[in-house]
C-alpha cells in the first residue's frame, strides 16, 4: 500500500505510515544538542569557523594580489 512500510519484528509483520516513523537517532542527537558539554563545543566551532573564514578570506586577498602582480610582469 503507497506510504506504508511493511517490517517483520519477532516474527511478526508491523505496519505504520511513513509519516508516522521517528528516526530514533534524531531524537538522541536532539537530547544531546542541549547538554551543556555539547552547547560549549558548539560555541567554540563557531569561533573557530569565523576564525578560520577570516583565514581563508586574508589568504584569498593576498593570493589574488601576489597572482595579480605576476599575470601584469608577464604581460610586458
Amino acid at each position: 500500500e503507497p506510504g506504508r512500510i511493511l517490517w517483520q519484528r519477532g516474527g511478526r509483520w508491523m505496519c505504520r505510515r511513513k509519516q508516522d516513523l521517528v528516526d530514533p537517532y534524531t531524537t538522541v542527537r536532539e537530547h544531546c544538542e542541549q547538554i551543556e558539554k555539547c552547547v560549549k563545543a558548539w560555541e567554540r566551532l563557531e569561533e573557530c569557523t569565523e576564525a578560520l573564514f577570516a583565514f581563508l578570506h586574508a589568504r584569498d586577498h593576498c593570493g589574488s594580489e601576489t597572482l595579480h602582480g605576476f599575470c601584469n610582469l608577464k604581460r610586458l
